[in-house]
């Protein structure tokens, strides 16, 4: 009796664990996979920014995926109305 119970519990678990293993590796793998391609890559770019008169002029960075994108971020914006405007520096 003892050895069929030492049989169903402990080698069958065992190997039922052993198996799962493996998998248990890959799927970790995969996860930090899919986090690494989820995540953006953003880019610094310079900008020109001007406020709304047009007197004064000076640069900004920003990061976004082009320049265009950084540009926009780095635009200062009060109630989500921008108080200057930035170009991409050339």
């Amino acid at each position: 009796m003892y050895e069929y119970f030492y049989y169903v519990c402990y080698k069958q678990i065992n190997s039922h664990i052993l198996k799962k293993l493996p998998m248990k590796k890959l799927f970790i793998i995969s996860a930090v996979l899919a986090t690494f391609a989820f995540t953006s890559c953003k880019k610094e770019y310079t900008c020109t920014c001007t406020d709304l008169v047009g007197y004064n002029s000076y640069e900004k960075t920003g990061k976004g995926k082009d320049a265009d994108a950084a540009c926009a971020d780095a635009t200062d914006k009060v109630l989500g109305i921008p108080q200057e405007i930035c170009t991409p520096k050339e």
